[in-house]
């Protein structure tokens, strides 16, 4: 067997443009491996799903499960990893996903009620028209997710994230919303009836056109929120602070505003029929062509800033 020899070509006895080439394969190679994932889902955990039900804990990251169907009722895929994992139309009924990671998931049309979520993270995750119907939800996490007409009648949304979430046509009746926030949030359009939003945070959200009959705001953070043709019929505001909202055109009948802060409220051609705004803070607010017909101002700061009392008419 002859010598094999090897030569050793230094960078700088190449031509220029032969460099540069080199150069730009290098970088692209790097790149490219910086740019692939380091691991897809475990083969072995994504037979066990679908096989038994039972994946806790599970690597399942960028699975295809689409329209998975399991023949059993209670899948277990708390803890699961399913970032990025496509799970669209699939039926997780009364699932456990407790503290499950989805991440980035492909969402639509998903099916999670009376699942248990707590804890779950679908942030960025895609959720337009899953259904939640009384799923727990509590501290779940769903921030920057798009959730346009879903289904969450009854959930339990307890101390939620749903921080910049876009929220427009969901549906949200009587589910519990105690604490959440709802910061920057689209629900514009959304129907809110008997929901509960006590002490949740809603500053600078959009509820343009909602429908908030019978909602609970108690002690809620509304400051710059647009409730703008909203109806707010039989509502509580008790104690919430609403300052510089717009709720222009928006029907208020019966409301209850006692002890609110509406300082900047922009009440133009907005209907208080009948509504309670005792002891309110209406200082620079808005009343311009608004409908005050038996409305209650005892002991509220007027928009010039004076204070009135019961005996005396509102002006």
């Amino acid at each position: 067997m002859g010598d094999v020899r090897f030569w050793v070509i230094k960078p700088q006895t190449l031509p220029t443009a032969m460099r540069c080439h080199s150069v730009v394969i290098a970088t692209l190679l790097a790149l490219s491996c910086l740019a692939a994932p380091s691991r897809a889902e475990n083969p072995t955990h994504l037979r066990q799903l679908r096989e038994t039900g039972e994946c806790s804990q599970c690597d399942l990251r960028g699975a295809n499960l689409r329209g998975l169907r399991f023949s059993f009722t209670h899948a277990n895929l708390r803890g699961a990893d399913l970032r990025g994992a496509d799970l669209s139309q699939a039926d997780l009924n009364n699932a456990n996903l407790e503290g499950a990671d989805l991440r980035g998931a492909d969402l639509i049309g998903a099916s999670f009620n009376n699942a248990q979520l707590k804890n779950t993270n679908f942030s960025s995750s895609n959720l337009n028209s899953a259904e939640f119907k009384n799923a727990n939800l509590s501290a779940a996490n769903f921030g920057y997710a798009n959730i346009l007409q879903a289904n969450f009648q009854n959930a339990n949304l307890e101390k939620a994230n749903l921080r910049s979430t876009n929220l427009i046509n969901v549906y949200l009746e009587k589910a519990d919303l105690n604490g959440a926030d709802l910061t920057g949030a689209n629900l514009s359009m959304s129907y809110l009836v008997g929901s509960d939003l006590t002490n949740a945070d809603l500053h600078g959200a959009s509820l343009n056109s909602a429908n908030l009959r019978d909602v609970n705001f108690r002690g809620a953070n509304l400051n710059g929120a647009n409730l703008r043709r909203a109806s707010l019929k039989n509502s509580n505001f008790r104690s919430a602070s609403l300052r510089g909202t717009d709720l222009q055109q928006t029907y208020m009948e019966n409301a209850d505003f006692s002890e609110a802060d509406l300082s900047g409220v922009n009440f133009k051609l907005a209907d208080l029929t009948n509504a309670n705004l005792t002891k309110t803070n209406l200082k620079g607010a808005n009343l311009e062509n608004t409908i005050l017909t038996g409305a209650t101002f005892c002991d509220a700061i007027a928009p010039d800033g004076k204070k009135y009392g019961c005996e005396r008419p509102f002006p």
